[in-house]
């Protein structure tokens, strides 16, 4: 097994993305045979732990159970309502929590989203799904309710007369490496800054647990 992965270039493994196999080639790691001859410790020690897990995956260990029926993966999360909802407004408070989970997980499993998929489920439980590919993945709850906003309120009319809902559920598919995850935009002086508070609020809740701080919209 280890023979046959050696000569395929390093972005053939599950997780590496532009970003990370530029950093690798730049190291002389440009096939997984080259990776293959790196420790672990000197892997995570030099790029983190999702390289550390890479060097698994380049000697064909991998203790994921395949499913060859299953649908492609994503990470999601949803909630159903008490009361049917038709404000959008409302609609969006519900929203961004959901969006902060989903970054969480993203963030967590060292992973970013390149598709952002919206889901609701009307009053009469019909189900509406509606999905947009960004121009780069992302792990950031804000980039996610940003999108996401867009989705709803092209199908939330709100009252008199529009649909109701009883469930909302936002998640993000189509899976990168975390170091593909929102780069540098010149067209979005804001986002940069967006990014810096977002991963500072992280740094706090990592510190003093995941609701010592929260941001309001």
């Amino acid at each position: 097994t280890m023979d046959f992965l050696a000569p395929p270039p390093v972005s053939l493994i599950w997780g590496v993305g532009k970003v990370m196999r530029e950093r690798l080639e730049k190291d002389g790691i440009a096939t997984i045979g080259a990776l293959q001859q790196m420790s672990e410790r000197d892997l995570a020690g030099r790029y983190g732990r999702m390289v550390s897990h890479l060097c698994h995956l380049a000697r064909g260990q991998d203790d994921r159970v395949v499913d060859p029926e299953g649908e492609a993966k994503s990470i999601s999360a949803e909630t159903t309502f008490d009361v049917d909802i038709a404000d959008p407004e409302a609609l969006l408070t519900e929203l961004w929590p959901l969006c902060e989970k989903v970054s969480y997980r993203l963030k967590r499993a060292e992973l970013s989203g390149h598709v952002v998929h919206l889901k609701l489920k009307t009053a009469g439980f019909k189900l509406v799904s509606r999905q947009v590919r960004l121009p780069q993945p992302t792990q950031l709850a804000e980039t996610l309710y940003r999108t996401a906003e867009i989705l709803l309120r092209r199908e939330a009319k709100g009252p008199p007369g529009g649909e109701k809902f009883r469930l909302i559920g936002v998640g993000a598919d189509d899976f990168h490496a975390a170091e593909d995850a929102d780069p540098m935009d010149l067209a979005d002086p804001g986002a940069d800054q967006r990014r810096k508070v977002e991963h500072a609020m992280d740094e706090v809740r990592k510190k003093l647990g995941g609701n010592a701080i929260v941001k309001g919209r």
